[in-house]
């Protein structure tokens, strides 16, 4: 009999240090949770104020700077009848075309502004990629790069 009561204590002993085992790991997962919890908090703070930063420089950047300038097409083309080496570049919602004549070895130079005739200009360059007719109303043309 005291056998039997003997093993009947060491089981309620085994189940309560199963408990108590389960209850402490339980706590120390739940701080070792809020210990993440808190370093991520820190984490995203100083990836947040190193962004803050760079947003902030390339701003200043952008304003001491400028808009940055992309060429964004470049290619040997007939304008009006005159073979011409055309570059078009890009500066913010504005366009400048340059176009090499290297029979005569002149530059011919013209604009278009803001967005007017901005999809109308592209529709052309798809459609017909080796003949450019822009319309004088649209862009100037100039010998010496001024409108």
């Amino acid at each position: 009999m005291r056998r039997r009561a003997n093993e009947g204590r060491r089981e309620f002993e085994k189940r309560m240090a199963a408990a108590l085992q389960s209850r402490f790991k339980g706590w120390l997962w739940r701080v070792r949770l809020r210990r993440m919890g808190e370093a991520s908090v820190v984490a995203q703070t100083l990836y947040r104020g190193y962004a803050a930063r760079r947003l902030r420089e390339a701003e200043e950047r952008r304003r001491l700077e400028g808009l940055p300038v992309y060429e964004v097409y470049q290619r040997g083309m007939t304008v009006s009848g005159v073979p011409l080496i055309v570059t078009v570049k890009k500066c913010g919602l504005s366009y400048k075309f340059i176009g090499h004549d290297l029979e005569k070895c002149t530059t011919y130079y013209g604009y278009v502004y803001g967005s007017y005739g901005r999809l109308a200009l592209f529709h052309h360059f798809v459609t017909h990629p080796n003949v450019c007719c822009i319309s004088p109303d649209v862009v100037s043309y100039t010998d010496d790069g001024h409108s």
